[in-house]
């Protein structure tokens, strides 16, 4: 994952349950950030790239500001799959355990949840997720399904039976 702005960093989920950021110009670590317990699974960068949110196996997501790597703190609930929308305004997230797996999306400007329910419940753990271009769907995947969602409405567009570890919008 690489920085948006002009402080170019990667930052990457290590072995030790740590992310590790490096400057890609010197190859040289610059920070190890220790709050997780656990794999990391995920990792997402704002699009103005002063966030960074990570999410665990174990679910816990936490929060940090990339000026100076202060911990902002942990975001409720369980996820282990994190991703910033392209305008920055959601953080879209997958949360529970079985048997109650869901997609919720986390409005970034009024620190709280978009939906007072999760946009759909799934039969089985998120393991991708991915926004259009223009922050206005939503493509999820668990083992079985991939959905589609608008994300002004959470409204359930298509269902798909196939999975993908990994998708994307054009």
């Amino acid at each position: 994952l690489f920085s948006s702005d002009d402080k170019l960093f990667i930052a990457y989920a290590s072995k030790e349950e740590n992310i590790v950021i490096i400057n890609p110009l010197t190859g040289l670590r610059i920070k190890t950030l220790e709050r997780h317990k656990q794999r990391v699974a995920s990792v997402s960068l704002s699009p103005a790239g002063d966030l960074l949110v990570t999410a665990d196996l174990e679910g816990i997501t936490n929060l940090w500001r990339t000026r100076d790597w202060k911990w902002l703190g942990r975001l409720p609930t369980q996820s282990s799959q994190v991703l910033f929308s392209p305008d920055g305004k959601y953080l879209a997230r997958d949360y529970g355990s079985v048997p109650q797996l869901g997609l919720n999306l986390w409005d970034m400007a009024k620190n709280a949840w978009k939906f007072r329910e999760p946009i759909h419940e799934y039969p089985d753990p998120v393991g991708a997720l991915a926004f259009s271009p223009d922050s206005k769907l939503i493509i999820s995947s668990g083992e079985k399904t991939t959905y589609v969602s608008r994300v002004a409405s959470g409204k359930l567009m298509h269902q798909f039976p196939y999975h993908s570890s990994s998708i994307a919008f054009s």
